[in-house]
């Protein structure tokens, strides 16, 4: 059964991006998405839609970096249903795989394609070849329910026959529940952080942050065994973070799991990752500045760190006092306010693989050399002189 009042919430969003855009409703829909999930600009959003006659199943189509910093190509499709019990069905996924097999991957001619998603695949397809894109992620985007199964394993197929090229998201009521769901609607009731106090730190255990705006905000070290059990026995806490766990298999996660099953390199854990930042309605540090008390708490960014610590923890791997973890911890009441920290929390630029390898030592003995001989090794993008 359709979920009413997230329903409701959608019909008047879609209906207000309706008479704002002059658009009929699966266009609103598309363009609220494309805000809400990937915080795309209005211009940008103009720019990747496609849908209309001709459109072989793309309703949008864009670029944009992934968390691990690689480029990739999202080819949207969407369905907006007047009755949300429904669900995509397969002429609809047959329709969009096609159209990636034979438009984006493949050589198939353009000529029966809309104009607009003419020049897009004709723009994309020389950036595939040239190997400016990194990867291709088919999304599908419904208000209605769970795909069947069976067209899940259709797409799990499909995927695995691209040579790890394609793959794909599906976001149904389910998933829109959690991201339109007012903020206190997501999250737990209370929770209890241990702060770590160093030897000598006297009752500085955390930094302030500055109150602006009816927002208040600490810094602390927390234990990740501590971190742990806190997601372990609140497995809600992440409700507000707009994208969900990607496994220890997406390649960042690798990395944090690596550095936490060694002993050594789990000490340099805190200053090797970004932390968490958990938002809430109110805290307050008990006496003795060792443990803050954190009402409606939920992580909106580390959702990955935070996931991958559980499962390195799961695995007996983790100690106390072995690795610790900076967690900022951002308290406000406003909704509004709250939803702009989530989403701006969200949506920053990543760092390319290819400009983290510039700081390796060989690049750096190969800069030196190319000084000598009065030329100058151009490692990174936007280098300024």
């Amino acid at each position: 059964m359709a979920n009413i009042r997230l329903q409701n919430t959608l019909k008047h969003k879609v209906s207000k991006i309706c008479e704002e855009s002059n658009c009929h409703r699966s266009i609103g829909f598309i363009r609220l998405m494309l805000q809400e999930i990937f915080g795309l600009s209005d211009i940008d959003i103009d720019e990747a839609i496609t849908d209309g006659a001709m459109d072989k199943g793309i309703d949008a189509v864009f670029e944009q970096e992934n968390e691990d910093g690689e480029n990739i190509l999202y080819i949207i499709q969407s369905k907006y249903f007047e009755n949300p019990d429904k669900s995509i069905d397969e002429s609809a996924i047959n329709k969009a795989v096609l159209a990636i097999s034979n438009y984006v991957l493949g050589d198939s001619g353009s000529d029966n394609m809309n104009v607009k998603l003419r020049k897009r695949s004709e723009i994309y397809q020389e950036r595939l070849s040239n190997g400016a894109i990194d990867g291709i992620s088919l999304i599908f985007i419904t208000n209605g329910q769970k795909i069947h199964q069976n067209l899940i394993l259709q797409l799990e197929q499909f995927k695995n026959q691209q040579d790890g090229q394609v793959k794909y998201e599906i976001y149904t009521e389910e998933n829109l529940s959690l991201l339109f769901a007012p903020v206190s609607a997501n999250t737990i009731k209370q929770i209890t952080l241990k702060i770590v106090k160093d030897i000598g730190s006297g009752e500085k255990t955390s930094i302030i942050l500055p109150d602006i705006d009816f927002v208040q905000g600490r810094v602390a070290k927390i234990d990740v065994c501590d971190l742990a059990e806190i997601t372990k026995n609140n497995p809600n806490i992440f409700n507000s973070n707009v994208r969900a766990y990607q496994s220890i298999r997406n390649k960042v996660n690798e990395e944090i799991a690596k550095t936490l099953r060694d002993e050594e390199t789990a000490k340099q854990f805190i200053y090797l990752n970004n932390g968490i930042t958990l938002l809430c309605d109110d805290f307050t540090i008990k006496p003795g500045n060792e443990s803050v008390v954190i009402n409606n708490p939920s992580i909106i960014n580390g959702c990955q760190t935070a996931s991958t610590i559980l499962e390195i923890y799961n695995e007996g791997l983790l100690k106390q006092n072995a690795a610790f973890v900076l967690v900022r911890i951002i308290k406000s009441r406003d909704e509004d306010i709250k939803r702009k920290i989530i989403i701006s929390s969200n949506t920053q630029t990543a760092v390319k693989n290819r400009d983290l390898i510039s700081e390796d030592k060989i690049q750096k003995d190969l800069e030196s050399e190319f000084l000598t001989l009065g030329f100058f090794l151009r490692k990174k993008k936007r280098v300024i002189f």
